[in-house]
């Protein structure tokens, strides 16, 4: 069983995901960040949307991704965009 494994917003398709990007540990999880969590999954071709970058912040803070404060959720969309650009 992986380290992130009862971490909050994290189920077992996202768990899969992350593992196949080698993130199996809160401190790989912490030291990626959500949006480098996003932009490694779209470089390998990964689905993914900005419910990913949600649900891992929130498991970084330890809350429920929609409960996350409005404002962090735009500063998060605006950063993921950027990785885009």
């Amino acid at each position: 069983m992986s380290d992130i494994a009862g971490m909050k917003n994290l189920g077992p398709v996202s768990l899969k995901r992350l593992a196949e990007v080698g993130i199996t540990t809160r401190e790989q999880l912490k030291r990626t960040g959500s949006v480098g969590v996003y932009r490694m999954f779209k470089a390998r071709g990964i689905p993914v949307s900005l419910n990913m970058v949600y649900a891992v912040e929130g498991a970084l803070l330890d809350m429920h991704w929609t409960a996350l404060p409005q404002e962090l959720k735009d500063r998060l969309k605006e950063s993921a965009k950027q990785e885009n650009d």
